[in-house]
C-alpha cells in the first residue's frame, strides 16, 4: 500500500460523491428559496476518513468561517476564496 496514490485512485471521487449526494438530498430546499438562480452561498463539508480511507460526512456548515488558525488552514482558506471567485466570475 505504501506509495499508492489514494487521492487519485478513488478518495477524491468518494469525497465528491459525499458532497454530491448530500446536496441532492436537499436540493428541493434550494429550489424553493432561489427561484431566480441569483443566489450564491459557500458550504463547508467536514469529512472524516476511517482507517481504510473511506470518507464519512460529519457535518455541513453554511457560511463557514474563513479565518485561519494554522499555516495549513491559512493556505486552504486562501485557496477556497480564490476558487470561489473563479466559479462566480
Amino acid at each position: 500500500e505504501y506509495g499508492e496514490d489514494k487521492w487519485n485512485n478513488g478518495l477524491r471521487k468518494s469525497m465528491q460523491d459525499v458532497v454530491k449526494y448530500t446536496l441532492e438530498a436537499v436540493q428541493d430546499m434550494f429550489d424553493e428559496n432561489n427561484t431566480k438562480g441569483t443566489c450564491t452561498e459557500l458550504y463547508g463539508f467536514d469529512i472524516m476518513l476511517d482507517d481504510k480511507c473511506n470518507p464519512w460526512l460529519l457535518e455541513v456548515n453554511a457560511s463557514p468561517t474563513m479565518e485561519s488558525s494554522t499555516a495549513i488552514t491559512e493556505r486552504l482558506c486562501q485557496n477556497v476564496m480564490e476558487d470561489t471567485i473563479k466559479v462566480i466570475v
